[in-house]
């Protein structure tokens, strides 16, 4: 019996730190219907791509908007000052990715400091140079020698 209200509460602390799009305050739900077709053919695509649905509609729509001016970003996102602003706004990619453990990428997300594998795996992941990621990192942690 303690095996089982171990697991439970394994469970609950684990569908505490979950984090998804649908309780994050920046996403909101669309929906609609699009011919059978269609949607079999978006379904193949997004697994083909090895992203999700929700992912493959938002590049999806991003590419309409971005076809008419005045529905195009206005603002240009602001880019990371440290490499845990980084892992949180780019924490559903690099979670999809399977390449960090979800709970290594949660440490990561509150302020851990990642290993040179990490940070290698981070920059390949997001596409960005690997140099920009440790300078990144360097300026979360910085070294006693860097504090002065």
């Amino acid at each position: 019996m303690t095996l089982v209200r171990q697991w439970r509460s394994d469970c609950q602390d684990l569908s505490l730190t979950l984090v998804t799009k649908r309780n994050d305050p920046n996403y909101a739900q669309v929906t609609g219907h699009i011919p059978v077709d269609l949607a079999r053919r978006f379904g193949i695509y997004c697994a083909s791509k090895q992203i999700s649905k929700s992912e493959g509609l938002e590049k999806a729509v991003e590419t309409l908007l971005a076809q008419e001016p005045e529905f195009s970003a206005h603002e240009t996102p602001k880019p990371p000052s440290t490499l845990t602003e980084l892992v949180r706004n780019n924490y559903f990619a690099l979670m999809n990715t399977g390449k960090i453990s979800h709970s290594r990428l949660k440490d990561l997300a509150f302020g851990h400091k990642p290993t040179t594998t990490e940070i290698a795996s981070i920059a390949s992941n997001l596409d960005i140079p690997k140099e920009l990621v440790a300078e990144l990192c360097d300026r979360t942690f910085p070294t006693k020698e860097q504090a002065k």
